[in-house]
């Protein structure tokens, strides 16, 4: 008669039962919310950061566009006020006139701008270059130092030009010259012609002072 052998051997019910586990289910959508999340979050990083760039561009962009438009406002203001001045028959005429025969001259003219300055235009003939040397224009106020009308840079005939505004008033003027000085000098050095100014009086109106801020009176109290 057969005995019946039992089967001893392990079953291994998570590798062999037929009914898969849930719980990779249960988290798949998790995980991949979370990657999703974390896409976003890293996509919304980088265009924040893209943005960030466009728009600090788009500022610099604007102030090198309002440099530019106020450095051109300056310069066409600079210009007007130049062929304003060119323009000018200006308040007086003198003649700078060397001592020395067939020597240099100069014609300055003078004229009067508003706010209480004046401008200067020299037109100067004769000047032998030197060396080392500048040929300057000044004006000498009746108080102060000469002021710099500006440098004479002479061409092959010897002639030269200057033209400047936002001079001493119309009535502040002593003398004008023309100098032989070294590159730089903040004063004249070697005097080659000079003139006296005319007394002249101003006929344009100063510039109005700032009006002084006033506090409001207080109501007496009763």
């Amino acid at each position: 008669m057969a005995t019946p052998i039992a089967d001893t051997r392990p079953t291994f019910s998570r590798l062999t039962e037929t009914r898969s586990t849930s719980s990779w289910r249960r988290a798949a959508p998790v995980v991949l919310v979370l990657v999703g999340f974390v896409a976003l979050l890293a996509y919304l990083v980088s265009k924040i950061s893209s943005y960030s760039q466009e728009v600090g561009v788009a500022q610099r962009d604007a102030s090198a566009s309002r440099q530019q438009y106020e450095s051109s406002l300056k310069r066409s203001a600079e210009l007007q006020r130049d062929l304003t001045i060119a323009r000018s028959a200006g308040r007086t005429t003198v003649i700078l006139q060397s001592k020395v025969k067939d020597g240099p001259w100069a014609a300055v003219t003078w004229g009067e701008s508003e706010g209480g300055t004046s401008w200067m235009r020299v037109s100067a003939y004769g000047l032998k270059p030197q060396a080392g040397k500048e040929y300057h224009a000044w004006i000498v106020p009746k108080a102060g130092e000469p002021v710099p009308v500006g440098a004479l840079e002479v061409d092959e005939d010897g002639n030269a030009f200057a033209m400047i505004g936002n001079l001493p008033a119309i009535d502040q003027g002593k003398s004008v010259l023309v100098s032989l000085d070294s590159s730089g000098a903040k004063a004249p050095e070697q005097v080659v012609i000079e003139a006296p100014l005319p007394a002249l009086k101003p006929v344009m109106t100063a510039a109005a002072p700032p009006a002084e801020k006033t506090e409001p009176q207080k109501p007496e109290s009763k």
